[in-house]
């Protein structure tokens, strides 16, 4: 009995070691599977992570070329704004020399009265001037607001040098 035992412990170990190696070459490739698996996944994420990353660099090109060519059509239209009130401050100096050049023909306490308007006209075209010069570094609301200023400066220089030359020379 004791060798139908022993056999039966043989047969037994054996079948058992079979299924051992066998499980264990299912577990190895298994374990092969899974590793290849997480490779291929990995590998995934990258390329989608690379897409993923040229698609922001290309949208923050393109947001970057917006930005720069918006910054260049607002610094144009600056410009050309600053260019037209020059234009008109030169245009207003011209006619204030003109006027000064026919003071000379009034009574001395209308020409004390009008050199006066005209010193008083002087400092307005001047602080309109310095506005100009002043907004060559603005931009956004600061512009908007020197802006509105430099508009209503020009208004104001405008009325004054008409209501000088209206009472003076008689329009």
């Amino acid at each position: 009995m004791m060798k139908r035992f022993i056999g039966m412990s043989v047969i037994t170990i054996g079948v058992g070691l079979a299924m051992l190696l066998g499980c264990g070459e299912k577990a190895d490739q298994a374990t092969q599977d899974m590793k290849t698996g997480v490779k291929e996944a990995t590998e995934a994420a990258k390329q989608m992570g690379s897409a993923a990353k040229e698609n922001v660099e290309s949208g923050a090109v393109a947001t970057k070329e917006s930005v720069e060519a918006a910054a260049v059509a607002a610094k144009e239209k600056m410009d050309a704004y600053l260019g037209d009130m020059k234009g008109q401050l030169d245009n207003l100096d011209q006619q204030y020399e003109t006027l000064s050049g026919k003071a000379g023909v009034l009574g001395d306490a209308a020409k004390e009265k009008f050199k006066d308007q005209l010193a008083a006209f002087s400092e307005k075209k001047e602080a309109a001037a310095a506005k100009m010069e002043e907004m060559k570094g603005l931009s956004g609301d600061a512009w908007e607001s020197a802006k509105q200023e430099l508009d209503q400066m020009m208004t104001d220089l405008t009325q004054s040098y008409d209501s000088i030359k209206k009472g003076f020379i008689g329009g």
